[in-house]
């Protein structure tokens, strides 16, 4: 019996978590990622083929160690595989899919429009890590902006309010 209430009380928490946070933005670009599946193809198929590629040629001359320099390449090059959404929503928080798959929105994310594919990259560092398809790309830039800085104005206010409540404990 207490396994039951327990179980009944955590679809509650999950649902007040989701009310606090406010959606910014909600779009369904199915018919874009569709239209530009093809490019993401050529694209993996293009990163894997010079991989291999390059592992084969390297391996004739320096053997063993081409394995090495592959994975250098492979570190420091795109990946090839970038997840997208196309049906998601922005919240103050994050980016959620129609799935409810999340990406938490931090400060150290870059975002750039691509207009030609009609989406808007998420980048950590210099690597993608997320597609968002969208007919409107510069809306969706500000608004992603404006939640990386409320993320980072959380993140200082949570910074400077810990030190205090170690300081009221003592």
């Amino acid at each position: 019996m207490l396994n039951d209430s327990k179980d009944s009380e955590t679809p509650k928490i999950d649902e007040e978590v989701e009310e606090k946070e406010e959606v910014l933005y909600e779009t369904d670009a199915t018919e874009l990622s569709v239209n530009d599946k093809n490019y993401r193809r050529l694209r993996a198929i293009g990163l894997l083929s010079f991989y291999f590629t390059l592992a084969f040629i390297l391996f004739l001359f320096i053997d063993v160690l081409a394995m090495i320099v592959v994975f250098v390449v492979m570190w420091f090059s795109p990946y090839p595989f970038v997840p997208s959404f196309a049906v998601y929503k922005i919240t103050d928080r994050a980016v959620v899919d129609n799935r409810g798959r999340r990406l938490e929105i931090t400060p150290e994310y870059k975002f750039q429009v691509n207009l030609r594919h009609s989406y808007v990259s998420l980048r950590k560092g210099r690597r993608s890590v997320l597609w968002l398809y969208t007919n409107e790309p510069n809306k969706v830039v500000e608004i992603l902006e404006k939640v990386s800085s409320m993320c980072y104005d959380r993140l200082l206010k949570s910074k400077t309010e810990a030190p205090q409540k170690s300081e009221s404990k003592n």
